[in-house]
């Protein structure tokens, strides 16, 4: 059992692949492993990684078929072994080579779960913080309201995950954070911990304003189906009625530039 293990599903992009695993390789922290879950459409993938196997903290393994980041996440948490979690997609890398050994000095073993700051490809802030809190609930204070919003890296218990896994319901990314806020609240740590940020070739859908009202759709009936979340309703309908505003807005500009 080690202390750290890190998921992080691929998608035909080995070459960051190889920067994110080095990133990996550098820390000075040591008790950790890597769990790389292929969800490739080719080979590729695999033929890289393959000189990094000989490193005993390293698993690999390949889905049959693709089946998306959430699900390739489930299969890296059905094989964690390490007492933390977190997750580092391909086209992140871990910020510094002493990253590791600063969140195990910071975190509380008592405390089941933290989050700490990302920044993007060029060094942009990704998490926002708007209200100073000693803990917040995801659902209270991201979802639903603005305390923290954007980006963040999340080094969570894996006793405090336990069986919780990601839906394979298209844009449901959310109910994985959604569950774990009914377990716990969580500490944020103002320490940046990854770099990173979404490319347009990876595993996360492209934004679509008419993806997004399912997406909100979802949290509806979600908040809709317990009377202690049902003062998030109206927020939720005013979402929906401005991601559809949003769509029509975005479809009538496409159709005027034809």
């Amino acid at each position: 059992m080690s202390v750290f293990t890190i998921i992080s599903p691929t998608y035909n992009r080995p070459e960051l692949l190889s920067k994110m695993i080095d990133s990996v390789l550098s820390q000075d922290f040591t008790d950790w492993e890597l769990i790389i879950v292929d969800d490739s459409t080719n080979s590729e993938t695999e033929k890289v990684i393959r000189k990094y196997l000989k490193d005993a903290r390293i698993t690999y393994l390949k889905n049959h078929k693709n089946i998306g980041a959430p699900l390739s996440r489930n299969r890296g948490l059905d094989a964690a072994t390490g007492k933390w979690i977190t997750f580092l997609d391909d086209d992140d890398i871990l910020y510094g080579d002493n990253i590791l050994t600063t969140v195990y000095k910071t975190i509380n073993l008592d405390w089941p779960w933290y989050v700490f700051r990302r920044v993007g490809h060029t060094g942009e802030n990704l998490t926002i913080i708007n209200t100073t809190l000693k803990h917040y609930n995801w659902t209270r204070d991201c979802l639903f309201g603005n305390a923290l919003r954007g980006d963040a890296a999340h080094f969570i218990k894996k006793s405090l995950i336990g069986s919780t896994r990601n839906s394979d319901e298209m844009r449901s990314e959310w109910r994985f954070w959604y569950e774990l806020a009914k377990k716990s609240n969580f500490k944020f740590i103002d320490l940046v911990v990854q770099k990173g940020g979404y490319l347009e070739d990876g595993l996360m859908s492209t934004y679509v304003p008419k993806m997004n009202s399912i997406y909100l759709k979802q949290h509806l009936f979600e908040v809709t189906r317990h009377i202690d979340t049902w003062k998030y309703v109206p927020k939720a309908l005013l979402r929906i009625l401005l991601a559809y505003t949003t769509y029509y807005q975005f479809k009538q500009k496409l159709e005027s530039e034809k």
